[in-house]
């Protein structure tokens, strides 16, 4: 069935944006460390439960064969690029059914797809198995001194055009350092987790105990180190008025984050499904449209002298050496995938920008080059009235945006990228290509 454009009212009852969340002082019931927590699975009944193992991996880089723009050019032809890298995987046989045809991040760098529904209660345990990766991954902690060296010089940024704040530093010691989770590395291992569900209106989770409110509470940190500290259970419940949609989860123990999230260690969540009534997947399949996509945009940083030998598997890069890394822009696991649909079919595009330091510009170009209008019916998991029509839209990191496109003949559609560069890094553009 083809579709006339625009839709009928996509999710018009989203709940108020305003919610008063409750906190848990002394922790959320169930929450913890310790891996003698089963926290959650079929003998306790939990309505929804995931186990997530942090590890070093290797995988394939898709369609990089020959190589990727800006590496070494000795990789052979025909051999793909490879990146040994943290990640997150999930175990299928502790965890609900993942989102996204299965996936479970066991086959690439972006961790696996969770899914929930509203009103349900979530119990997700995160288990670190990163033992030596700093070493194994030749990388060590920073220090005030160190990224001194990756600032000092003028307009390397110039964060501080008119003086606010006061004299430009001349030493390390002039640095305005007011907390060391400022400065990469310095307080923490880039082998430490923790996990922060991005956009759901559920309990505080970043700080110990788990609920806590207290500004002054430690960062839950997961360590590979430590075996009272190796696991920790997550508890929280969705509310039952929760806004359906596409958000996500990643990786946030500050002094580590962009690092880390460099290296892919970041996942989709989807709230609600095609069976959920109010959802823009329920909504949208009234209307005809029963497939959809998840696309993640993210940057892939790497160390182009460090490799296994003989091999093109890169380590990832480290931001502290500056000038010694590069950058690349990838969709999903690989280098600009190419999709194929139907003329006249309408796919829903789950879109993510999993950028840390930049944001994308995306617009769409057919084979002569000429812009072709798509439609955006949802941002950040809040669906719209109605469809609204788009040549172009900007994503910055974190952003979601639930995309609607359809092509009215035969071709091939690129999907374009366009980095927003900011002052610290710039790199390749990645895209998408669909062919009808």
């Amino acid at each position: 069935m083809k579709l006339s454009f625009p839709f009928a009212l996509i999710c018009g009852s989203s709940p108020s944006l305003a919610r008063i969340i409750r906190s848990f002082p002394n922790g959320v019931p169930g929450s913890g460390y310790g891996c003698s927590n089963t926290c959650g699975g079929p003998k306790d009944k939990a309505d929804v439960y995931y186990t997530i193992r942090a590890s070093l991996e290797t995988y394939e880089v898709a369609n990089s064969e020959g190589g990727l723009p800006g590496f070494p050019d000795d990789i052979p032809p025909g051999e793909p690029v490879s990146m040994f890298t943290r990640t997150f995987t999930g175990v299928k046989e502790e965890s609900s059914p993942f989102c996204d045809g299965g996936y479970d991040g066991t086959t690439g760098a972006l961790g696996p797809c969770l899914q929930v529904l509203p009103g349900q209660v979530v119990k997700i345990r995160l288990i670190n198995d990163m033992t030596d990766g700093m070493e194994k991954l030749k990388q060590h902690e920073t220090s005030i001194a160190e990224y001194w060296e990756l600032v000092k010089e003028p307009g390397q940024p110039n964060l501080d055009p008119i003086g606010w704040f006061g004299p430009t530093p001349e030493t390390p010691g002039d640095m305005i350092v007011t907390n060391d989770q400022d400065i990469p590395g310095a307080d923490t291992s880039f082998d430490n987790v923790n996990l922060h569900f991005h956009g759901l209106q559920i309990v505080p989770h970043l700080f110990y105990p788990q609920g806590t409110n207290n500004a002054t509470a430690p960062w839950i940190t997961v360590t590979a180190d430590n075996s009272e500290s190796r696991c920790f259970c997550y508890v929280f419940e969705i509310p039952s008025d929760h806004p359906q949609g596409t958000y996500f989860w990643h990786i946030h123990r500050h002094g580590s984050v962009a690092m880390q999230a460099w290296q892919g260690m970041v996942g989709f969540l989807q709230v609600g499904n095609v069976d959920s009534p109010g959802s823009p997947d329920n909504d949208l399949a009234k209307q005809g449209v029963i497939r959809d996509e998840f696309i993640a945009l993210w940057e892939w940083s790497v160390d182009p002298k460090h490799r296994v030998a003989g091999t093109s598997t890169f380590f990832e890069g480290n931001f502290i050496q500056r000038d010694d890394y590069l950058q690349t822009f990838l969709t999903n696991n690989g280098y600009q995938p190419t999709y194929t649909m139907y003329v006249g079919e309408t796919v829903h595009i789950r879109l993510l920008c999993a950028q840390t330091t930049t944001g994308s510009g995306i617009y769409i170009l057919d084979e002569d080059e000429n812009m072709v209008p798509f439609w955006v019916f949802a941002s950040d998991g809040i669906s719209y009235s109605q469809a609204v029509q788009h040549e172009s839209i900007l994503v910055g990191p974190g952003q979601r945006e639930g995309v609607l496109i359809q092509f009215a003949k035969s071709g091939k559609y690129s999907i374009m990228q366009q980095i927003l560069v900011d002052v610290q890094v710039g790199g390749n553009s990645g895209g998408v290509s669909y062919s009808c």
